[in-house]
């Protein structure tokens, strides 16, 4: 290991967690350049939390930490260059930066966490690959979830637990639930097709 390799410092508590704060740059191409601190949960840190697919971890490339070395895969930083602000710091929590990743006593403790941290975030960001057909499809995955999500809020559709007793206030055939009905039905099998 050279000297320029970022060293980690040891959490101070099990309930502690290390954000990344990546730095603005304008150009898409710029080298990535952050910095990490440490928060406990409990004091509810404002960040945002990225879930990516870690790809070939065999590759590696480096990003500038603090002024040293850490190495990350290519789709990590695919990811921070996708992610970066051009004026504003962005502070994220990304597994594979923010946990030591040599240290298996640190994961072990910070892995059992994970739920909590997802949980504690401001916003989840998922990272796709470029590729076309799968970022597509994934593009209108999530197109069809947000307009569910839309139709939740106004209360057109409910989702229940599976055993909670379902009592329905209004009458199950109206035009707009019928409508719903069949554009969901619709998208979901135009969906399909393409998978």
């Amino acid at each position: 290991m050279s000297s320029s390799d970022y060293q980690y410092e040891p959490l101070k508590s099990p309930r502690s967690i290390r954000v990344f704060h990546l730095e603005p740059a304008w150009s898409k191409d710029s080298p990535i350049e952050g910095s990490l601190s440490e928060f406990r949960l409990e004091d509810e840190p404002n960040f945002e939390a990225l879930s990516y697919v870690w790809g070939t971890v065999t590759t590696k490339v480096s990003i500038n930490v603090q002024g040293s070395i850490l190495e990350v895969t290519p789709n990590c930083l695919n990811a921070l260059r996708g992610l970066r602000h051009r004026f504003v710091r962005r502070t994220l929590w990304i597994d594979a930066i923010c946990i030591d990743q040599k240290s298996k006593a640190e994961k072990n403790q910070q892995v059992p966490l994970m739920a909590e941290i997802y949980s504690k975030a401001v916003l989840v960001l998922v990272w796709l690959n470029d590729s076309g057909t799968i970022y597509d499809r994934a593009g209108q995955t999530m197109s069809l979830i947000r307009r569910i999500g839309w139709m939740y809020r106004w209360r057109l559709i409910r989702v229940y637990d599976e055993h909670e007793e379902v009592q329905i206030h209004m009458p199950k055939e109206t035009l707009l639930i019928r409508i719903c009905e069949r554009w969901i039905t619709w998208r979901a099998q135009s969906l399909g097709s393409q998978s």
